[in-house]
This record gives structure tokens, sequence and C-alpha cells, in this order.
């Protein structure tokens, strides 16, 4: 069966199905290409990665900020009497305390940077 693929077009594009498909028919036909359809595509594609880069970040800074939260809390129970789990508090609790600490941070640092665009 003959084909209009070559190894260029094997390798499918990040971009839109139809966008892909009108490379091959062009390189296959020949066809001039437009710029500003391609403009145009290019330019949605990286409104829309950015669209869910912004909702990523606001996802990490709340999820950060809420671990950082627990882990206040378990750093700090025992001296403040509140004890939600109604358990005995052992030195376990500082480690579980220490690592949302670490955790929450982490994600808190990551909405920051914003490097979800890279790959």
């Amino acid at each position: 069966m003959l084909s209009c693929y070559s190894n260029e077009t094997l390798v499918r594009t990040a971009l839109h199905p139809v966008l892909h498909f009108r490379l091959i028919i062009n390189k296959c036909f020949k066809l001039p290409l437009h710029r500003i359809g391609f403009e145009i595509m290019e330019e949605y594609e990286l409104q829309r990665k950015k669209a869910g880069s912004r909702v990523r970040s606001i996802v990490d800074y709340v999820m950060g900020i809420v671990f950082v939260c627990f882990g206040i809390y378990f750093l700090t129970y025992e001296k403040f009497g509140i004890n939600i789990f109604r358990r005995e508090p052992s030195s376990i609790d500082y480690l579980i305390g220490g690592l949302f600490l670490v955790y929450g941070s982490w994600r808190i640092y990551r909405g920051y940077k914003k490097n979800y665009l890279k790959v």
C-alpha cells in the first residue's frame, strides 16, 4: 500500500489532530503551507496549556497549605492540648509532622515555580 508517510510525519505532533492531518495532506500533495492557520493553532495550544498550568498551580498552593497545616498540627497538638484523633501522643507524630511540613513546602514551591509546560 502506497503511503505519504515519511520518517518526519510518522512522529505525532502535539497539536490538534486536524492540524496533523493537514500537515500530512500538504506534504503528500506538495501544497503550500498557510502560516496563519498554524500560528493560530499554536497560540490556542499555548493558551490551553497556560490555563491548565494556572489550575495546577492553584491546586498546588491549596494542597501545600493543607499539608503544612497538618504538619503544624502534628508538631504542636500535644503542647496546646488539641487532640482531634483521641489517642496518646507518640514520638512518631514529630516524624509525621516533619514529613507533612516538607511535602507541603515542596507543593507550595512547585506551585510558585510553575514548571508544568517543560517536558
